[in-house]
């Protein structure tokens, strides 16, 4: 487990995020994605990364975007990075048969996303075959999913859904209207969701001094930018 803290007064647990597409790093510019290189040109491997960066802790979320746009996950490359790290991973998966595959990666977590789920019956079809899973919250001013019944509804509404879920126990909240405005995270979604599930990870924009607020309010941890991750490291 991994903590910065320090003179600027915060103390929070900070997982590093990762993109990957055909076995390289990559960023989301533009609504597609480019591969990030190193300082001699050369693009960067998953596995390099680890092996070469300072990235905090022992857990990290990784979006598989080969599995996200081409229901085509990469598991070799996902079993590697595995090998170094505990993976929390996010293929794009639409139900519990697709997520009994990705644990042949030896994730430790498989991430089902709001974004991508076909419904909230799979679920609780998941959380049946396992209780390593972690629910994602796309959020923009309402929840933020494919499925009609799902778009648009209020958090409120989403968790009443999620009562019976006893087996339920680790939640993200991805506020994407944060993170596209450059606007902090919003408080008042947070203190909704707070206090439901034993572990609460968030992600949004944020300045680091506000990091202590949002352990405060409950929060376990934040999903980070493993760029923004060394720039900190480097401040």
């Amino acid at each position: 487990m991994f903590y910065i803290s320090g003179a600027i007064g915060f103390h929070m647990k900070l997982i590093p995020a990762v993109s990957i597409m055909d076995g390289r790093v990559v960023v989301a510019d533009g609504g597609t994605y480019q591969y990030v290189r190193n300082a001699e040109g050369q693009y960067r491997s998953p596995v390099n990364l680890i092996r070469e960066t300072a990235l905090p802790g022992e857990e990290m979320f990784i979006l598989d975007i080969d599995g996200l746009e081409r229901n085509s996950p990469n598991l070799d490359m996902v079993k590697k990075l595995a090998a170094q790290r505990s993976i929390w991973l996010d293929a794009g998966t639409p139900d519990s048969d697709s997520m009994m595959d990705l644990f042949v990666s030896d994730v430790s977590r498989v991430v089902l996303s709001t974004l991508t789920l076909d419904s909230l019956d799979e679920l609780t079809s998941a959380l049946e075959i396992s209780d390593n899973v972690i629910f994602s919250v796309a959020y923009d001013s309402g929840v933020l999913s494919p499925n009609p019944s799902i778009s648009g509804m209020g958090l409120h509404e989403l968790l009443a859904k999620l009562k019976g879920l006893t087996n339920l126990k680790a939640a993200m909240l991805f506020d994407l209207g944060s993170l596209r405005d450059k606007k902090p995270i919003d408080r008042n979604a947070i203190a909704e969701v707070a206090g439901h599930f034993d572990e609460l990870y968030v992600s949004g924009w944020f300045e680091p001094q506000e990091l202590d607020n949002l352990s405060s309010a409950g929060v376990s941890g934040y999903i980070v930018d493993f760029r923004k991750l060394e720039g900190m490291q480097n401040e």
